[in-house]
């Protein structure tokens, strides 16, 4: 019996080689010729559902074109593979000797981000957020074209690349940046504080204290509310509710009064006022005490109400629904059977409630030249 490795000749029947000592049972095994088959029934099954095949087709040939790249890239043998050249713009070019291409990546990718982060919520900054996802992008098609042989595996690195970035990189990114900064962007003018097309930036609300303090420019929901105005003898129905963003003048527990243009919170003058203190009227007086859990925001910065058709060409103006309507309608006003509440409009929707409050503004990232920081 011949040795396959040394080529020995033993004695028959020994288990290994006399002289290398390598097993020698491979060569008195039984190898059967006639390998299985698949049985009639699974072959009908087979050919009753093509879905199997193309299966099949398609699991070779993800595993071949994954063997066809291991086998094709040519990139140094001491970089960790494949994270670091995939997820750092310039990486790939730096290990290969392109030192100047490696680092114009890097470059342009991180002012990309950095003025997309500062412009963040509006056109310019999704514009430069997107430049520096193309240029990453651009970094992991580089690669393939210069170290990857072959169109197949060229596409494999290209799709694989952008994919683990997309799942390593950019989700993890915008998730965290969402806990931490969110944009609104305004609709609807409120001069001179808001401008349509005004981005802001805020942070959302399970960031902040469970009281936000006096001072603080908050994003709250206004509630829903009909309130009637009047135009040239005639009565309108407005319609408030959404979003606005003003600043907390008092909290709970705290004793508010206001007259002569002049707030004093618990007998001490405040050196806070509304964001559009014009707006209030010049006869304004009053004293609150801040029930639990709300707090006190003069609503100066509701859009006014604007009129159409007829009523624009009359040159009618209507009154303010906040500040000029003496009470909140009803919300089945129409239907009879309901009072309206006795409190003047504006006090009802100045008392809003912390659970209302979104989150505290600190910046107008857009226009540029509005830019400034919320105080």
């Amino acid at each position: 019996m011949q040795c396959c490795n040394c080529r020995f000749e033993n004695m028959p029947g020994v288990a290994h080689c006399g002289r290398c000592g390598a097993s020698l049972r491979l060569a008195t095994a039984v190898i059967d010729v006639h390998p299985p088959r698949a049985g009639a029934l699974r072959k009908r099954l087979q050919g009753a559902l093509p879905g199997r095949r193309a299966a099949g087709r398609l699991s070779n040939a993800v595993r071949d074109l994954m063997r066809g790249v291991w086998n094709r890239v040519e990139l140094p043998h001491s970089l960790l593979w494949p994270l670091p050249w995939i997820l750092i713009p310039g990486w790939p070019q730096w290990s290969i000797g392109q030192r100047a291409r490696g680092t114009l990546f890097l470059t342009v990718w991180l002012l990309c981000n950095l003025c997309g982060l500062l412009f963040f919520g509006g056109p310019l900054g999704n514009l430069l957020l997107g430049l520096g996802l193309a240029c990453h992008a651009g970094s992991i098609i580089d690669l393939a074209f210069t170290s990857v042989a072959g169109g197949l595996a060229r596409t494999g690195v290209i799709v694989g690349g952008m994919a683990i970035t997309g799942l390593l990189v950019y989700r993890p990114a915008a998730w965290g940046i969402g806990q931490i900064v969110q944009p609104v962007v305004i609709t609807a003018a409120a001069p001179p504080f808001l401008e349509p097309n005004d981005v802001f930036l805020y942070r959302p609300a399970a960031d902040l204290p469970v009281m936000p303090t006096p001072g603080t420019v908050v994003l709250y929901n206004l509630s829903r509310a009909d309130v009637a105005s009047r135009t040239g003898g005639n009565q309108l129905r407005f319609t408030l509710e959404g979003m606005r963003i003003e600043r907390v003048l008092a909290t709970a527990g705290q004793k508010a009064a206001f007259a002569g243009g002049r707030l004093t919170v618990d007998g001490q003058p405040s050196p806070w006022l509304p964001l559009n203190p014009g707006r209030l009227p010049d006869n304004l007086t009053f004293e609150l005490t801040i029930p639990a859990r709300c707090c006190l925001i003069l609503p100066t910065t509701s859009p006014q109400p604007e009129l159409r058709g007829r009523w624009r060409q009359a040159g009618q103006i209507p009154e303010d629904p906040i500040w000029d309507a003496p009470a909140a309608l009803p919300a089945n006003s129409g239907r009879g059977g309901a009072t309206t509440d006795a409190r003047p409009f504006w006090e009802r929707m100045s008392v809003v409630r912390v659970d209302a409050v979104i989150g505290s503004v600190f910046l107008r990232s857009q226009p540029l030249s509005r830019f400034e920081r919320i105080r």
